[in-house]
């Protein structure tokens, strides 16, 4: 939509290997620092917000749907006919699809991250959850199923919903479908922004982190320093090579996953009786029917990502993960230390005398 500002279409300086390019210029400008400040104005605007922005995501594959089923409906067409393109293994199939699905659905493990800034967490939350979940499957099988009344699927790329939905409704779909699509792309930063700047929050509130990061906002209380910080961070990445930030944010995603799993295990055993507002039903069993075909389809993953991306791919997460433990050396000193100061600081009171005879 918008050709000058392409991936390096126009370079307007270079830092070592990153170029400073007008599309970096126009994400920082038009994404980066609006969300910094939605954040900032506190968790129920980023909420209101991301209400906003699904309807504006939601409406026109609402669109794509109903006229492409009504395609399929009238032209008699079978939507899994094919069911995969000429020559593709079905087990390399499923590998891509089931990559796709467990992207599509990650992210419910980063509400408990905001969980105190919510009313009544323990009732909203799960049925938050319940509700997304129900909306998004709609929302990515409904559409899929209309799009699938165009023929050629097996061709598609990036970007070519916007082509189909061209073919059901002309240019002003594909538009509405392209002005969604970034929509959906600017909601979904806005709420893993939120999430994402909780966490070195905490950490500078139990004195691993500088007290700086722990500030907040005197009237949303939101951790501005740390949404500030963040979205630098975020904004030097996105200067980065984006398939090696997919591979890193896949292969980080998993590692959380089974890390998740595993708290799960031993909090269920060395904490039996802690209070759980909700937990999972039908004790070890329930554990064992979530967590087996969970962690097989993490670990089958990565192997995956080893296949397709080589040593490539492990060695940066080696490095991500190298840095990330020689960093905590230096942090749990800083947090000791820190820890003894306070204890310092505090008042020792002293009982007064007894002056009875």
């Amino acid at each position: 939509m918008f050709p000058l500002a392409g991936d390096g279409q126009v370079v307007l300086f270079s830092l070592g290997p990153f170029q400073v390019d007008l599309q970096w210029v126009a994400g920082v400008a038009l994404v980066i620092i609006p969300m910094a400040l939605l954040n900032i104005r506190g968790a129920k605007s980023v909420g209101d917000s991301a209400l906003l922005f699904s309807i504006f995501a939601l409406l026109p594959l609402l669109i794509v749907s109903v006229l492409g089923i009504w395609r399929l409906v009238v032209e008699g067409t079978n939507p899994l006919v094919p069911f995969m393109p000429a020559g593709v293994e079905p087990a390399s199939a499923i590998a891509v699809g089931l990559s796709v699905v467990m992207w599509c659905y990650c992210g419910f493990d980063r509400v408990g991250l905001i969980a105190g800034e919510i009313k009544d967490p323990g009732k909203t939350i799960p049925k938050a959850m319940i509700v997304s979940m129900i909306v998004i499957i709609l929302a990515y099988s409904l559409p899929l199923i209309g799009a699938l009344s165009v023929p050629g699927w097996e061709d598609w790329f990036a970007g070519s919903f916007s082509d189909v939905a061209m073919v059901l409704g002309g240019p002003w779909l594909g538009i509405f479908v392209t002005i969604g699509g970034m929509f959906c792309a600017i909601g979904l930063y806005s709420s893993l922004l939120m999430s994402s700047t909780r966490t070195p929050f905490v950490l500078s509130r139990d004195r691993w982190l500088t007290p700086a990061l722990a500030r907040q906002s005197r009237k949303t209380g939101s951790p501005v320093v740390s949404i500030i910080v963040c979205s630098i961070i975020y904004a030097f990445f996105t200067l980065g090579d984006f398939v090696d930030l997919v591979v890193l944010d896949v292969f980080l995603i998993n590692l959380l996953l089974l890390l998740n799993l595993v708290a799960l295990v031993v909090l269920r055993i060395k904490q039996p009786d802690l209070p759980r507002p909700t937990r999972l039903p039908w004790g070890w069993f329930g554990i064992a029917l979530v967590g087996v075909p969970l962690a097989a389809s993490v670990l089958y993953l990565m192997y995956l990502q080893w296949v397709d991306y080589g040593m490539t791919a492990f060695l940066i997460l080696a490095v991500t993960l190298g840095l990330s433990t020689a960093a905590y050396f230096p942090a749990r000193w800083y947090q000791k230390r820190q820890a003894q100061a306070a204890s310092a600081a505090e008042p020792v009171s002293v009982s007064a005398p007894d002056s009875r005879p």
